[in-house]
């Protein structure tokens, strides 16, 4: 819960502080896909959601998260991530997730119609509340590609592993994929769709976790981008439906 509250005061007191104009925001939210266009070089941009989650099953039930996290472009190339999984709510208990770090590596920038490709990496460590942290170290790896359609049209693609080594539940070995469109219309919102999964690469045989987000983004300012979206189970292992609503905001130019 202190890790959450910490973090937005952080990000309130570097808006104050009187950098150069910052660029205008990218958002990466609200998909599952790592989109591969980077920011520009010492922009830090801030990303804020809130997700209302049910799942069926015996005891079905809502989940309630504030997921955050921190983007600084540390060079063209580079860019380093603070997150924090947020505080959730369910079924009347509040606890504090995860924080995680990130870097992303870009070495090869879209050239015509080649793709940009991008690699990313993610260490989450355990230390929210029990139930609503993981109870091991998550690191998760993968490959992404963005490609543009002329101008309004975005494609990005998205294969990695993710993996959990516990000493409670037992470990996990996943395969997150995701394809994602997005198209920007008069410059002011983008549409965007999206199919992900998660296969367990453990247990061949278990029926993936599948799942189809629409969503939009509507471009406030050139610095400050409102999404809100839905996204429904494909399949039974997935929460039937996720409400998804959040802002990213680039707060400034460091140099």
């Amino acid at each position: 819960m202190r890790l959450g509250v910490g973090l937005v005061v952080v990000g309130s007191l570097l808006a104050s502080v009187a950098w150069a104009d910052p660029h205008p925001a990218r958002p990466r939210r609200p998909r599952h896909a790592t989109s591969i266009e980077p920011l520009e070089p010492g922009s830090l941009q801030f990303e804020l959601g809130y997700v209302a989650e049910h799942t069926s099953g015996p005891a079905p039930s809502w989940w309630h998260w504030t997921p955050m996290q921190a983007r600084l472009q540390a060079t063209p190339t580079i860019e380093l991530q603070l997150g924090f999984d947020g505080v959730g709510v369910h079924e009347g208990r509040a606890g504090a997730g995860d924080p995680w770090f990130g870097v992303v590596a870009v070495p090869l920038p879209e050239d015509g119609l080649a793709p940009a490709v991008g690699l990313h990496v993610r260490l989450g460590v355990p230390l929210g509340n029990e139930g609503f942290g993981a109870d091991g170290v998550r690191l998760q790896a993968g490959v992404a590609l963005t490609g543009h359609f002329g101008r309004l049209v975005r494609l990005d693609l998205d294969l990695g592993v993710r993996s959990r080594v516990s000493a409670g539940s037992g470990d996990s070995l996943v395969l997150p994929a995701a394809v994602a469109a997005t198209v920007t219309v008069f410059d002011l919102v983008d549409v965007i769709a999206e199919v992900s999964g998660d296969f367990d690469l453990l247990d061949l045989q278990a029926t993936p976790v599948l799942r189809s987000l629409v969503a939009a983004g509507w471009h406030v300012a050139d610095t400050l981008v409102v999404d809100a979206g839905a996204e429904l189970g494909l399949t039974e292992q997935a929460p039937d439906v996720r409400i998804v609503v959040g802002l990213s905001w680039n707060l400034a130019d460091m140099y």
